[in-house]
């Protein structure tokens, strides 16, 4: 059969298979979607109480408090200093018992300002503390 030169010849891509290879694509990420969702960070936030678990008590832990008026104190001492002073005390303590763990226990009231617990985490945190725990008291007394 003879074609007629004046006809031009027209392309077409046919769809069909790239649309269900899409769709094949689209229905294993949806399956395999729960299977490889990503778990959270575990947190364990601190309650409301009086008191130290007595689960937590150990020998060699420093112990910090916070109040609302955002006063320091450091093993039951208030401090005067701040928070340079809390660095400080903080370095001294851990050089004097090098072998020691480097436990603190910080024990806030839980209307102490948020910023200020967090700059005393951090500071807390520079100075050479690998480990922090907290316990959220309603009102602050200086017993530990």
């Amino acid at each position: 059969m003879l074609r007629r030169p004046d006809v031009p010849k027209i392309a077409r891509i046919d769809m069909t298979p790239m649309i269900g290879t899409l769709l094949v694509v689209l229905f294993i990420f949806m399956a395999a979607q729960p299977v490889c969702a990503c778990k959270g960070v575990d947190l364990e936030l601190p309650t409301v109480s009086d008191q130290w678990p007595d689960d937590d008590i150990e020998e060699g832990s420093v112990y910090l408090a916070l109040t609302a008026k955002e006063e320091t104190y450091f093993n039951g001492r208030r401090l005067e200093g701040g928070l340079e002073e809390l660095r400080g005390r903080l370095v001294e303590e851990f050089s004097e018992r090098p072998r020691a763990p480097r436990f603190a226990r910080l024990k806030g009231d839980v209307s102490a300002p948020f910023g200020t617990v967090s700059a005393v985490l951090r500071t807390s945190r520079e100075a050479g503390v690998r480990s922090m725990r907290l316990i959220a008291v309603k009102h602050f007394d200086e017993t530990f």
